[in-house]
């Protein structure tokens, strides 16, 4: 449950980040809208990443267990 979770919010926040006109262009030229949207796609990836190679190796040490315990 708590897997999923993250990653659909990893996903909307990727999604979220292209989104919408730039961030105050009158101020910024645009020059800090494309770092701000790029961070918020790498974080939201990232945390997709950790949170599936994290649920993958519980899976695998449970699977593990379970196959020593039977033996």
């Amino acid at each position: 449950m708590i897997t999923s979770f993250s990653v659909v919010l990893g996903y909307l926040l990727a999604s979220a980040a292209t989104m919408g006109p730039p961030i105050a262009p009158h101020i910024w030229n645009g020059g800090l809208d494309g770092g701000i949207r790029i961070s918020i796609i790498i974080i939201s990836f990232g945390s997709c990443a950790a949170v599936l190679i994290w649920f993958v190796w519980t899976l695998c040490s449970d699977v593990y267990r379970i196959i020593i315990r039977t033996k």
